[in-house]
């Protein structure tokens, strides 16, 4: 009985004994689960960045993708409408007439008649001295000095071929500011245009020495007469960029 009562005491220094021999083993365990955990959150945050950024660059290249591929489809719309409006058989040969100041060309397209279209009186008066053209044309009352077809109505009224150039002259300013229109909504910008269409402007606008300064100057007073503002907005848009052009061209050389 007396020996069963000192067991207490023995298995208390059992207790502490273990106590004091696990408590630092379960701490560092603790710490090792702890540690672990940080592990596995620091990859999963990881892992978590790198997909965020994986995204963040596939909606960039889709961006530009798209952009692209827009960009593409503007060009391409743009091209077509260029395309379009030069395979206009009225478009065509006002742009024959204009582009020389002696021209031999059917002007209707009802008709398979060649007529003689002539820049301004000093074309006409180069015609009357070539024979040929002379008997064929001028003695015929085949011929046409658009410069005086493009003036504005008087009393003298028009002679069949200048009204013909006159109708020719109108559609082709119609099919022309259609562009101007496309600029204004937002379609596309003059320097787009201005890529496919600076020759035409050119020849309408005074960009060109083989056109005559006469018919240049019939055709500025026709538009603003007859009521073609967005083919004068683009005459006047072209004229601003051959400035430009020749300014920049004037630093270079200085």
């Amino acid at each position: 009985m007396i020996e069963a009562a000192a067991d207490p005491s023995l298995s208390e220094h059992v207790r502490l004994w273990l106590s004091a021999l696990l408590g630092p083993a379960v701490t560092a365990l603790g710490f090792t689960f702890i540690y672990k955990q940080l592990q596995i959150s620091a990859r999963q945050a990881e892992v978590a960045s790198n997909n965020y950024l994986l995204s963040v660059e596939a909606a960039k290249r889709a961006t530009v993708q798209a952009a692209e591929q827009q960009n593409w489809k503007k060009a391409e719309f743009l091209a077509n409408q260029v395309k379009d409006f030069f395979s206009d058989e009225c478009v065509e040969r006002t742009t024959y007439m204009l582009d020389w100041h002696i021209r031999k060309l059917v002007i209707a397209d009802d008709d398979d008649e060649e007529v003689l279209t002539l820049h301004d009186d000093a074309a006409h008066a180069e015609a009357q001295n070539r024979p040929k053209l002379r008997d064929e044309f001028l003695n015929e009352g085949r011929a046409v000095v658009i410069a005086r077809a493009l003036r504005k109505h008087d009393e003298e009224g028009f002679t069949e071929h200048e009204a013909v150039v006159r109708d020719n002259f109108d559609w082709f300013s119609f099919r022309l500011g259609q562009f101007q229109h496309m600029i204004q909504s937002g379609l596309f910008t003059y320097q787009e245009v201005d890529i496919h269409l600076s020759y035409v402007l050119d020849l309408i606008s005074g960009g060109l020495d083989h056109v005559s300064s006469e018919v240049t100057a019939a055709i500025a007073s026709y538009v603003r007469e007859y009521d073609f503002p967005a083919t004068k907005a683009l005459m006047d848009s072209r004229i601003d960029c051959r400035k430009g052009q020749k300014a920049k061209a004037s630093d270079g050389q200085s």
